[in-house]
């Protein structure tokens, strides 16, 4: 989000973009309320608002271009006017212009998000699209460029495009420390304009219906406090700055600056990953009584809105639209509807770059605050970006040699500030400090997909390599980040969660990196050296596989239910699941195949204990039993354990085991001296074309069988 604190009070020349709502909102408010007020003046200066001649000549002016008493003398060069009074009027004609571009784009959002609407409301909507664009027509085909000097008049086109202004800028904030402010719906623009015109209450009486489509003031304000205190999202995703976001809510409450349809979209979408983060409970039938349509009806409706809006073909983006796209962006992924949130971070990369987002912002220009900001939801978009590339098996979008971003201040949000600032060293654990973390991780991820993963064979001297690049990679994790004290963990909530997910990350990139050497079949005839290679990296990736769901397990018998509605567990229990089913098919003489398949129906149990939490979770069952009723795995001796048989104490004991034991490697089992074998360097595996299935396996739509085919091949 744009932040304000530029520090004058002077105005800035007009940017090459349409400025951000949120910006000159915010940037208007710190000065009205930082700076101390002047002493007023006995004498106001009157602006000239006649042309040079005429007033020199003390004539009545028209203040057209050139006027006509200019005309009348044939002096038309003469006629010029006070370039501060021009500038005014440009000034006043660039803001309806961008009024009228907001309520364009409204007029074009309104039917795709009102589709579930009853008749009878949809077409009081249509009568209103059709009044107010008759006041406003004229508006559209002006020629704002040659039109220098405001009308002495005011027009029915000014009072429509001020209508509408005013009416979107009815948004605040309700949270427990502003109980005095709420955020006004989108029906609130539309009473709004229907009582600038002054049309009759009959005309559009249909669209009271249409206010019960959106959350009021109570509703907005819990979600809101929610999505800051209690969602897992600021914690891991870098995207609103909260003190920004407060002070643009306070001064849109002034009713001085409207904000854009981008604003309202960046909080429908906050209310919308509320929703989603939100446990049901007894108390959600107080909390939404006054929605009689309920909280998945208005997750939905929008999810809808915010998707239209943001989806929308626009001339000028700004850095709230990119933040609200950050959000849909995480919203689908974690409803399960990954080819959506595929495009969706797409287009937010190419908005953030056009943006010029992936260049280091220079604080002269944007403040220290907005360009801290910007810095860190460009970071948040190449982790993304990065992340992807493993879960979904596809290039990435942004390349590091066109981005000169440096990283961001491991500083709180609450210390960043218009001003000198010293940031705190990597040792000392802040609110940034994950997410400066995962910006190390998703590089070390990226140069692990283009040398392994890509259209590049790795030989197996890369395999080790990068192995050791992980294992690095965790032994330099801060202490205070690794182990929090009690007094610590209170202070700072998001640190075990934190933990959790990059100790996840860890277990998850050690078996993905290693599972396609599973697919080989050692031969009694082949090289002995080779042979070990591939037998050690069984092991290990089977052992962290292990770790995978025992650390899961941990974590879901910890941690609040909210905090289990990330689509990224689900994918990291399947792929694990996947792993044990290769290796009993790869090898089905194996003495631990009994377990292994004990640790499927573990599997299997994570997924159904958090299908009330993903959607992904009800897919990866499904694919799961088809698993289980494979040929060679039901084969095993452990087949007549079923999933109801599991009793979660004994896979705790299990997992407390699995996770006490020490964490091995191929160099371990190989040797410090099979480490510098020349014959790793010399030796590629061509096995790392073959590809596992990707996550998108699991979404609606996919093909069913693609798991069995590709474990069928995997026997052959």
């Amino acid at each position: 989000m744009d932040s304000p604190g530029e520090g004058s009070t002077s105005p800035s020349p007009a940017p090459d973009i349409h400025p951000s709502a949120i910006a000159s909102a915010h940037t208007t408010n710190a000065a009205l309320s930082d700076q101390p007020k002047p002493k007023p003046k006995r004498k106001r200066n009157r602006a000239i608002l006649s042309c040079q001649p005429c007033h020199d000549r003390k004539q009545q002016c028209d203040r057209s271009q050139p006027c006509k008493r200019c005309v009348a003398r044939g002096a038309q060069e003469l006629c010029r006017y006070d370039r501060s009074i021009v500038q005014m009027a440009r000034n006043s004609e660039s803001e309806r212009f961008q009024t009228f571009q907001r309520f364009s784009q409204l007029d074009r959002v309104v039917p795709t998000s009102t589709g579930g609407l009853e008749p009878t409301a949809l077409l009081g909507l249509e009568t209103l699209i059709q009044l107010v664009q008759a006041t406003t027509g004229g508006l559209a085909v002006r020629n704002i460029s040659n039109s220098a000097i405001p009308d002495q008049h005011t027009t029915p086109v000014d009072h429509a495009v001020q209508a509408a202004a005013a009416a979107l800028g009815q948004l605040s904030q309700q949270a427990p420390n502003h109980p005095n402010l709420g955020y006004g719906q989108m029906a609130d623009f539309m009473s709004h304009t229907h009582d600038g015109h002054g049309h009759t209450p009959s005309a559009l009486s249909a669209l009271a219906e249409l206010r019960t489509h959106f959350p009021n003031h109570a509703i907005t304000g819990h979600l809101l406090y929610f999505f800051f205190n209690h969602s897992s999202m600021p914690w891991l995703w870098v995207v609103v700055h909260k003190p920004t976001f407060d002070t643009c809510f306070l001064a849109f409450s002034s009713g001085h600056h409207p904000p854009s349809l981008d604003f309202i979209a960046l909080l429908a979408m906050m209310c919308t990953t509320s929703l989603q983060f939100l446990p049901e409970s007894p108390a959600d039938a107080s909390i939404f009584a006054d929605y009689e349509a309920g909280r998945v009806v208005l997750k939905q409706r929008l999810y809808d809105f915010s998707r239209s809006v943001l989806h929308d073909d626009v001339l000028f983006p700004t850095l709230e639209r990119v933040e609200a796209l950050l959000l849909l962006a995480v919203y689908q992924l974690n409803e399960g509807n990954i080819a959506a949130y595929y495009n969706t971070t797409g287009i937010t990369i190419r908005m953030a770059q056009s943006l010029n987002m992936h260049q280091e912002p220079d604080p002269q220009k944007f403040g220290i605050i907005q360009a801290e900001t910007r810095r860190r939801i460009w970071w948040s978009l190449f982790i993304l970006d990065c992340l992807q590339c493993l879960m979904l098996l596809r290039p990435h979008a942004i390349h590091e040699q066109h981005c000169n971003v440096t990283l961001p201040s491991n500083l709180s949000q609450i210390d960043i500030q218009e001003g000198p600032m010293c940031t705190y060293p990597s040792t000392h654990v802040t609110e940034q400090t994950f997410h400066i973390l995962q910006i190390h991780w998703a590089k070390l991820m990226r140069r692990m997909w283009e040398r392994c993963f890509a259209s590049q064979i790795p030989s197996y001297k890369s395999i080790l390599d990068f192995e050791e690049e992980i294992r690095k990679f965790e032994r330099d994790l801060p202490t205070s980040f690794r182990s929090q004290t009690t007094q610590t963990a209170v202070n700072m909530p998001y640190l075990l969660f934190q933990n959790r997910i990059t100790t996840l990350q860890i277990y998850h990139a050690r078996a993905i990196l290693l599972r396609p050497i599973l697919l080989i079949k050692n031969s009694p005839t082949g090289e002995t050296g080779l042979s070990n290679f591939h037998q050690s990296a069984r092991s290990v990736c089977i052992a962290f596989s292990k770790r995978l769901l025992a650390w899961q397990l941990v974590v879901q018998n910890q941690a609040d239910r909210s905090q289990l509605r990330w689509s990224d567990f689900v994918i990291r229990i399947f792929d694990a699941a996947v792993i044990f089913s290769v290796a009993i098919i790869t090898d089905p003489q194996d003495s631990q195949n009994d377990e292994l398949f004990e640790w499927i129906l573990i599997a299997h149990y994570l997924l159904k204990d958090l299908t009330i939490c993903s959607p992904l979770a009800t897919s990866a069952i499904r694919i799961l039993e088809n698993i289980q009723r494979h040929p060679q795995i039901t084969n095993i001796s452990a087949s007549n354990v079923t999933p109801t048989a599991i009793i979660p104490d004994r896979y705790l004991e299990r997992a407390t085991f699995t996770l006490a034991q020490s964490q091995p490697s191929i160099v371990d089992l190989l040797g410090d001296q099979a480490y510098v074998d020349p014959l790793w360097d010399n030796e590629q595996l061509a096995v790392f074309t073959r590809r596992y299935p990707s996550a998108e396996v699991l979404c609606s739509g996919a093909d069913p069988q693609a798991v069995l085919l590709f474990l069928d091949g995997c026997g052959s």
